[in-house]
């Protein structure tokens, strides 16, 4: 079972835990379920769509590098609010469209530099 890296750690502890309060919730009837393997052997621990099977609501995904996502799904993509931190440090909290950062946000590098604006199609 993939767990956090040791960066991924030192950034939750300098930050502290994800605040959800600026995630968009869902209009959807969503479920709470057991934490499940998905693509690539990650592991997303959250709400379902009760219907459709897909990621939709609250959630975070434990990638297998050890990198973490906390934020909002929906139709299973990472769409809304959220805060994505790679195995290396690097993170970036803001808004997401369909697994890409779009919108404002805020990108830390692992050395502490900060690029905050808004964002289109990842860049």
């Amino acid at each position: 079972m993939p767990e956090v890296s040791i960066e991924v750690q030192r950034v939750i502890n300098e930050q502290g835990e994800f605040n959800y309060s600026k995630c968009t919730l869902s209009t959807k009837r969503v479920e709470e379920r057991s934490p499940r393997v998905i693509e690539n052997g990650s592991i997303y621990l959250g709400q379902w769509h009760a219907k459709s099977n897909k990621r939709e609501g609250k959630g975070k995904i434990l990638f297998i590098d050890g990198s973490l996502f906390e934020g909002s799904f929906e139709n299973n993509y990472i769409s809304g609010f959220g805060r994505y931190i790679k195995h290396d440090g690097e993170c970036y909290e803001g808004e997401w469209t369909k697994d890409t950062m779009t919108g404002y946000g805020v990108l830390t590098t692992p050395e502490g530099y900060k690029y905050s604006g808004n964002w289109d199609d990842g860049k």
